[in-house]
Order: C-alpha cells, then structure tokens, then sequence
C-alpha cells in the first residue's frame, strides 16, 4: 500500500537494503550466522516498550513500522521489504524499542540477535560500515517524515493520501476517480492526525465538491484540484 506521508518506502532508494551493501563473501557469511523467523499477517516483528537487541532482516515479504500512540491511533511511519532490516535504532544495548514493526501478510526474516552482531561487527568492518550506512538511511526518512508533519496541513497530507489510494486502486469513470472504502481511522494513521481532524477535512473537501463519500466508496470528483491541494 502506498503511504500518503511515509518517505521511506523502497522506490525511492535502495540505500537502506543491508545485503545489498555486501559483497558475496560477506552475504553469505551473515546469512550462515543468523536464525529463519516467519510472521503470519498483523504477527510483530518488534514491540514498542519491549527491549531492544538485534535485527530481523527480511528475506520475503513486507513489513510496516508504526508508532502507536494510545490504543486505536497508529502513525505509519515506513515500509520495508526484502533485504531490508527492522529493529533499529537501538539494535546493541538492550534499550525499549520506541516503535513498532508488524507483518503485511506472509513474512519470512533472518534473525541477527545482539550477540550475533557484534560477532559480524568485530570481523568485518564492510559489514559495519553497511550497518551504519542503512542506520543513517533510517534516520534521514524519520528526519523527513518529521519535517512533513511539521510543516504540511493534514488538507495536504489528506490530498497525497487519496489521489495514492486513487493512483493504486482507482476506478476511472469519466473525470474522477472511484476508491473503495477508507477507513477514517487508516486514514488518520496514513497522514498522522486524529480521525476526528480526518473527518472534518473530509467533510470540508465535500462541501467544496471535491470529493464524495459514500457508504462504500470515496469518488474523487476533482483529482486536479487534490493535485493542486497536495503540492500547496
């Protein structure tokens, strides 16, 4: 699924895949060091509050890290696939993860515990300049997704969100574009407000004919003027 405010989705870079910085040697030695873990859908990878100490790197699937806040509010914060790594920042010490990181469907990782990394740390400086490199990768997309939060109006974030859902899942008809039902409260999760700031966007952007909600879908009567929104 495409995030309306999440940087950190794979397409716009590689930078953060870890075995994608390793020579074949080196894949291949990390690889033999760590442990096969599955995750069935919504199964967590790592918990928020629960301590850290190691990394899952993943191997298939996708996995989405969210912060969650108070029960029923959740702020996606990235993507992850394949050669990808969650379990960062504090991946060495043992300290309370501040985020939390579960599986979009099927989810297949190899587990590095702490103990394993500092063993990798120790003996290849390539693997500690490629774990340092995705660490740095991670911290530009939070730095990014902050300064979006801080900076654009939930009208705005609203606006990238629907015309993604309409990009991805849209059905033409004529000039606008059909979604199925969005949640009010995934909305909220994608653009980081609450639902109630969500639906009083909605209900403003109705009233100006932008878009319509229906019980079953959300019609996107003027994508040109969510365009113009999105890039205000």
């Amino acid at each position: 699924m495409t995030n309306g405010i999440a940087p950190c989705e794979q397409p716009l870079g590689r930078a953060g895949v870890l075995l994608d910085w390793l020579s074949p040697e080196q894949r291949k030695r990390v690889i033999g060091a760590g442990d096969l873990r599955r995750f069935g859908n919504s199964g967590y990878l790592v918990v928020k509050g629960r301590a850290g100490g190691g990394i899952h790197v993943i191997l298939q699937g996708l996995v989405e890290t969210v912060y969650e806040d108070v029960p029923g509010r959740e702020l996606t914060l990235a993507y992850w696939s394949a050669g990808d790594f969650v379990g960062a920042p504090n991946i060495l010490g043992g300290k309370p993860h501040v985020w939390s990181s579960k599986a979009i469907g099927h989810v297949e990782t190899l587990w590095l515990s702490e103990e394993t990394l500092r063993v990798l740390i120790a003996e290849s400086t390539g693997f500690a300049i490629a774990l340092i490199q995705c660490i740095s990768f991670k911290a530009e997309c939070y730095a990014r997704l902050a300064q979006t939060l801080a900076t654009q109006s939930i009208e705005r974030r609203l606006a990238e969100a629907l015309l993604a859902y309409g990009r991805d899942y849209g059905d033409q008809q004529r000039d606008a574009l059909v979604v199925g039902k969005v949640r009010q409260r995934d909305l909220a999760r994608m653009v980081g407000a609450t639902r109630q700031s969500v639906s009083l966007a909605l209900k403003k952007m109705q009233e100006r004919q932008i878009i319509e909600v229906k019980p079953t879908s959300i019609v996107l009567k003027r994508p040109d003027v969510l365009r113009r929104l999105s890039a205000s």
